[in-house]
């Protein structure tokens, strides 16, 4: 039988973080998967910032999301 192990993460520490204009996105590996925690600026538009750097006609990766209400702007 496999054995399991616990792993701790904090997106505070990110393995990897992603900038683009008026955004970025804190990447950690954990349990074979990717989590992310995006922050966008008010204007944010994946269209207009993020299609050049990816340069797909829309995002491609598989999301989860969750939205921090507290941590919203208007």
């Amino acid at each position: 039988m496999p054995s399991s192990k616990m792993e701790v993460k904090h997106l505070n520490s990110p393995d990897e973080v992603r900038k683009f204009e008026k955004g970025k996105i804190d990447l950690v590996k954990i349990g074979g998967a990717t989590v992310g925690r995006a922050k966008f600026e008010p204007g944010w538009k994946w269209s207009k910032h993020v299609k050049p750097i990816a340069k797909t006609e829309s995002c491609e990766a598989p999301h989860f999301q969750y939205h921090d209400p507290a941590s919203s702007t208007s």
